[in-house]
């Protein structure tokens, strides 16, 4: 099953023809065997119409393909494709599915492009352990083509080895043939994978203008909304977006400093850290109670700033968010992971931060 054939020299996408144009493609198959093959085996083939109305390809009964895998989708697989290609051919990009490369080391979902860029969407039904991954994704990197990977199991396989591989979770509805990525509607997560310059895991965070308790002068704490700074601001990268963001919101002053982060341990479980912020006047240490009393009561818009962390992965005792990035990893858009036992973030942040 698949979604791409050569007809009479052509390739097209079944689900991409008008209704008169796949009749008669039909017709011409039943009455010569040779009009239409499969695009990546080249083997005669066969238009098909699924009970739901999905349009399809499949090998004519007795074809041997000897060379290749055989190539066989779940109707799930089919309809997620199919999305993905009208998606992005509505966006103005060219789609193309089931794509092979020169060698024949990969076949490719679906391949889009537009300009310079090249983006592979692989719908990952099965199961694919990591190690995989990780290797078919370097083959897509050499080739010069980003790739995301939309996942129907458990995305927490991802770590923090993995920066460059993106899982994403998947959920289709086929008996509705909708789809969701992530907790985003399929189509609206293809359309930021197209016009952004990443959409992986992060951490949304902020910072907000407060007064230390100890010598009562102004700085930028920074944290996340529940009071804790929960990225290493000593992280040079990091520290960079917390500029960047607060320069961009034409809310920061040079003399009102950014507070420092430094990292402590729990006494009662020395093996657990966390990270704190610390005056950079008086290296008073500012609590957590302190964040979270500004962030709840100070409502002003002109004391906090909003951003995103990019980096940080899936994993058993963090909730990650997916997040949208520009050029300059000022976030976009910040879905909120409340992930299920599924790994499927149910809830999101709506528009644009």
């Amino acid at each position: 099953m698949a979604l791409s054939a050569i007809w009479n020299s052509k390739r097209v996408i079944s689900t991409q023809l008008s209704d008169d144009d796949w009749t008669l493609l039909r017709n011409q198959s039943r009455q010569d065997h040779e009009v239409l093959r499969m695009a990546y085996s080249g083997l005669p083939c066969i238009g098909k119409t699924s009970s739901l109305g999905l349009r399809f390809f499949a090998h004519r009964a007795g074809v041997v393909n000897g060379e290749l895998p055989a190539w066989s989708e779940t109707a799930e697989h089919l309809l997620v494709k199919s999305l993905i290609v009208s998606t992005v051919t509505n966006a103005g990009w060219d789609a193309s599915t089931e794509v092979m490369s020169a060698d024949r080391s990969w076949i490719a979902d679906t391949l889009v492009k537009k300009n310079m860029r090249s983006i592979a969407f692989e719908v990952q039904w099965s199961r694919q352990s990591i190690e995989d991954y990780r290797f078919r994704t370097d083959r897509y990197r050499q080739a010069g083509i980003e790739c995301y990977w939309l996942s129907r199991h458990n995305p927490f396989i991802v770590n923090n080895e993995s920066a460059d591989v993106r899982i994403f979770p998947l959920v289709v509805d086929i008996e509705k043939s909708t789809a969701q990525v992530a907790g985003l509607r399929l189509s609206e997560f293809v359309v930021a994978c197209l016009n952004s310059t990443r959409v992986g895991f992060g951490n949304f965070d902020g910072s907000i203008l407060i007064r230390c308790e100890d010598c009562d002068k102004q700085i930028w704490a920074w944290g996340g909304f529940n009071g804790t700074a929960s990225s290493d601001l000593r992280n040079k990268r990091n520290r960079e977006i917390v500029e960047s963001a607060l320069r961009r919101s034409g809310k920061w002053e040079k003399r009102t400093p950014i507070a420092e982060v430094t990292t402590l341990t729990f006494r009662e479980n020395p093996d657990k850290k966390f990270h704190v912020c610390v005056c950079p006047f008086c290296e008073h240490i500012v609590s957590d109670d302190v964040l979270r009393m500004a962030y709840s009561e100070n409502d002003d818009p002109a004391h906090h700033v909003r951003f995103g962390i990019p980096g940080k992965k899936p994993g058993s005792d963090m909730a990650p968010h997916v997040m949208i990035y520009d050029e300059e990893d000022w976030v976009l858009r910040n879905v909120n992971a409340y992930w299920n036992d599924q790994g499927i973030a149910s809830r999101r942040t709506p528009g644009r931060i």
